[in-house]
Order: C-alpha cells, then structure tokens, then sequence
C-alpha cells in the first residue's frame, strides 16, 4: 500500500513539474525492497513521463541486469497509464540472483526520438542488498541417512515375470520352427488275432446262445456259416463272404481241404435253412457247430517255434 501512494505521488510531482523539465523523457525506478533473500525473487516498477512529441522505441536492460548480477525473470508489457500530454508509461520487472552482497545498478538506457532526432534518456543508480540464510556457528555437519529400502512387491515383479513367460514362449516357437523337435516314437498297433483265435471265439459264443433250441434255425445256420466263411477268408484268402457253396468247395479243394465233404455238408445245410426254409433235425444244429469247429483247429496256422519266434522280432527291432 505504501508503495502504491509513494507511486501515486511521484506522477503527480511529475505532472505539475513536467512544463519546466527540459528533457523530453524522465525515468523512475522503484524497488518493492532494498534488500533480499539470495534466490528470492524481487518486483521492480519502471515509470516514464514522455513529453508530447517524444516516442520511446526502446529501453535496454541488457547492461543494466549484466552490471547487477541479476537474472531477470519476467518483463512485463509497456502499458500507458495517461495519454497527457505529458504520456505516462509503466511496466514491471521480475528478478533474482544468486550473489549475495551489495548490487549496484548503473543508470537504466531509454531511447527515444523527438521529431525524428533519435536520444538516450537515463535514470539515477539504484542499489540493493542481497543476504545470505545465516548459519548458526555450532552448527555441525550431519551424515547422511541411510537409503530407506522399500518392501518388495510382487507387483513390482510382475513385469519381469510376464517377459521371462515371453521369452520362453518365443524359444519353444522359434525351436518348434527349426523343425528340432524329436518326433514322437509311434506305438505300432498290436498285431491282429490269428484267424482261427477269432473264429474259435464266435463259435463259443454261438454254442452259448444256443438259439437253435429257440426255434432261431436260420438265424443259426447263417451265423455259423459266416463265421466259417470269414476264417477261410483270413486263414487261406479266399473270396469266401461273397462266393457260393460250390465256388468255396472248388477254393477249398485247390487247397486240399474237406476231402472228406463235412464242410461242404454244414454249408449245403445251411442252404437249405436259409432258401428252401427246411428244417433239420434238432441234433444236426450243435453237430454242424462241432464240425465247423473241429476243421478250424486242424487248419490253423501253426505258431512259429520259440527260436523263430526271437529270430523274427529281432529282425524287426
């Protein structure tokens, strides 16, 4: 507030004395303090009074802060406090420095034209007091404190987990890539039963079921008859499932087998159970099973000997 009224009253001194000064602009600075704090920052006010007929075109605070040991902070605009005649002119400074001591300021530069004749206008020296903060004499230097360790966060841990998972993925790809992977040994399937095995195996199932005694006749003579055919077929390859009676009969004699025509006689049977719907006597039905079964024990294929047997799975391994 005090700086404000002393402002006021400097204009106004200004204004009643303006007709009798002889230069055409008179400059007046004023700091908000005299002294200050290294690194605090300090206000400063400009004022010009230009006669009618002078224009200020530049005011040059280049050598003036260089002189003060002072970095200026801000340079507010040139505002116009009263048109006049006399002009009034006002504009604010911000400043700091980090010299402590005694500044002196040289007067401040302001060039100005009258009617086109060009001039340096100049203020009175300006001074401050910059201090230090000020250090008690028992003062002792202290050590420094220890690094406070922060608590580990798993957190804190989960983006190098998420890159280690990353990482891992992209060396199973890139290795999958390169076609390294070992293939995998495929189990080979377990061989086949031997055709007799198969057929033995149906022919207790049949005689359990015993369906003849049902009065399943045909339903008997096919099944037996294409268990039969389909050991001829895996034991001997024959076209067995889909020939008929004859054409097996003539198949089988290449092979010199049924020379004594029971064979031929279970299938003829069947025949006629099947086509002609006759009817057999009731012994016959378990008779032709026996048969049937009988034949494919003498034909089987005979099992390798022990020694053949190793010599064979050595051979493939």
């Amino acid at each position: 507030m005090n700086r404000q009224l002393s402002k006021i009253g400097f204009i106004l001194l200004l204004l009643c004395g303006a007709a009798q000064l002889q230069a055409q602009v008179t400059i007046d600075i004023g700091l908000d303090s005299t002294t200050l704090l290294i690194g605090d920052q300090l206000g400063v006010s400009v004022n010009l009074v230009v006669l009618a007929g002078s224009e200020v075109e530049n005011i040059n605070y280049g050598n003036w802060a260089e002189a003060g040991n002072v970095e200026l902070l801000d340079i507010g605009e040139l505002n116009t406090v009263s048109e006049g005649p006399p002009t009034l002119l006002h504009q604010r400074l911000l400043l700091t420095t980090f010299d402590s001591g005694y500044h002196y300021f040289p007067p401040l530069e302001v060039v100005f034209t009258q009617n086109g004749v060009r001039d340096t206008a100049r203020s009175g020296d300006l001074a401050m007091t910059v201090a230090t903060i000020p250090v008690p004499q028992e003062a002792t230097i202290r050590d420094n404190k220890d690094i406070i360790e922060e608590k580990i966060n798993w957190l804190d841990l989960l983006p190098f987990a998420v890159g280690a998972i990353l990482v891992v993925m992209l060396i199973l790809f890139l290795w999958r890539l390169s076609g390294i992977v070992p293939e995998r040994k495929k189990t080979p399937p377990p061989p086949p039963k031997p055709a007799h095995i198969i057929a033995l195996e149906q022919l207790d199932n049949l005689e359990k079921e015993a369906i003849w005694q049902k009065g399943e006749i045909k339903a008997f003579q096919s099944e037996l008859t294409h268990i039969l055919r389909a050991y001829l077929e895996g034991r001997f390859s024959m076209q067995a499932l889909e020939a008929t009676t004859a054409e097996i009969r003539q198949s089988m004699a290449k092979f010199k087998l049924d020379e004594d025509g029971l064979i031929h006689s279970v299938l003829s049977t069947a025949d006629m159970v099947k086509f002609a719907k006759a009817e057999p006597a009731t012994d016959v039905h378990p008779a032709a099973l026996q048969t049937v079964r009988e034949f494919v024990i003498a034909t089987r294929k005979p099992e390798p000997a022990p020694e053949e047997a190793g010599e064979e799975k050595d051979a493939e391994e």
